[in-house]
């Protein structure tokens, strides 16, 4: 079940498809907490998270805000339309994952 879930997080962090239903996994959390695994679900998670915002994000907003500040830039205006497009989808991506994992007290925090 941890590969499913692994799998998930991942689809959703790349906007993906979810192959499995948000039923089974939501079950398949509620299973491994059951057997005590708690923590390494929330390990897991958030090794999986900081990694992707280390990563694809960190690399997609580098590139983002390119050239917005200094001579020839926009003042920043990229910059805050680049930091503010992320954070929301970023933020949708946790409301996302938390479907399947808050219930049983499992957060990134």
């Amino acid at each position: 079940m941890t590969d499913k879930l692994q799998r998930a997080i991942t689809t959703i962090l790349t906007e993906g498809t979810l192959v499995d239903s948000l039923e089974e996994l939501y079950r398949g959390v509620e299973n491994l907490v059951r057997e005590n695994k708690g923590a390494e679900l929330h390990e897991m998670l958030r090794r999986s998270c900081e990694a992707y915002v280390s990563g694809n994000m960190k690399g997609n907003v580098e590139n983002g805000i390119m050239g917005s500040i200094g001579i020839g830039g926009d003042g920043g205006i990229r910059v805050v339309e680049c930091v503010e497009g992320h954070w929301g989808k970023w933020t949708s991506q946790l409301v996302c994952i938390s479907l399947f994992f808050s219930r049983y007290g499992l957060t990134l925090f």
